[in-house]
């Protein structure tokens, strides 16, 4: 039997021989071809979201949304792997990404492994900065700034791409044992406990992440 691996959120980043998710309107746009040359004739849509439209249909990215339920029956997926995905959730959105992955992971050998950007190495980066605008720098690094004010017309098409909570290795690895997971470990860059994980970027984004791979209690 083949095994079911998922990137949740993958972007521009999709894996090679797994299953490629992502929660950006564009996705649901790609279904709608003579839609998109319409909004691309009314400068709607620019080039490079056009250019991202086109590069779904060329990788068969579908489309999940995070926190609401995936389309997968419980206990059948072999891994879920997220990366800079986690971050875009709030608080409450997280938890419920976590439930939906605790359901559909197998027992014992299914594993997740969640890619985030290190709020400890920003902030780290920030105290070593001896720039007087290093406040600013480090405000911009995180992510958490005010999201651009878009109409409500084009924010159907344009996902909001600003960070809602950040987290360092401790906190979750926490989080996903608050949840259910067991063997919760931070993983070094370019290593996994993933069984053919295959074309996985294992050194995804390395210098500003960190990655936690925790297991599905049975």
């Amino acid at each position: 039997m083949n095994e079911i691996r998922i990137n949740i959120g993958c972007g521009t980043m999709p894996t090679k021989g797994w299953i490629n998710l992502d929660g950006s309107p564009s996705v649901i746009l790609s279904k709608y071809p003579l839609f998109v040359k319409f909004l691309k004739k009314l400068s709607i849509l620019n080039e490079a979201q056009c250019a991202f439209i086109t590069f779904i249909i060329d990788n068969n990215i579908r489309y999940a949304n995070a926190i609401k339920t995936l389309q997968f029956e419980s206990n059948s997926v072999d891994v879920v792997y997220s990366s800079h995905m986690f971050e875009h959730l709030n608080k409450i959105d997280g938890q419920k990404f976590l439930q939906e992955v605790h359901r559909v992971l197998m027992p014992t050998l299914g594993i997740v492994r969640i890619a985030v950007p290190d709020i400890r190495k920003i902030s780290q980066q920030f105290l070593n900065n001896p720039n007087s605008n290093a406040a600013d720098v480090f405000m911009e690094s995180t992510g958490l700034c005010d999201p651009p004010r878009f109409n409500r017309f084009f924010s159907l098409f344009v996902k909001n791409r600003n960070h809602q909570w950040m987290y360092d290795g401790d906190s979750l690895s926490l989080l996903l044992l608050e949840f259910g997971f067991v063997d919760v470990k931070v993983v070094n860059p370019g290593m996994t406990s993933i069984q053919n994980y295959g074309d996985l970027n294992l050194n995804e984004r390395e210098s500003d992440s960190v990655y936690v791979e925790a297991r599905k209690k049975i």
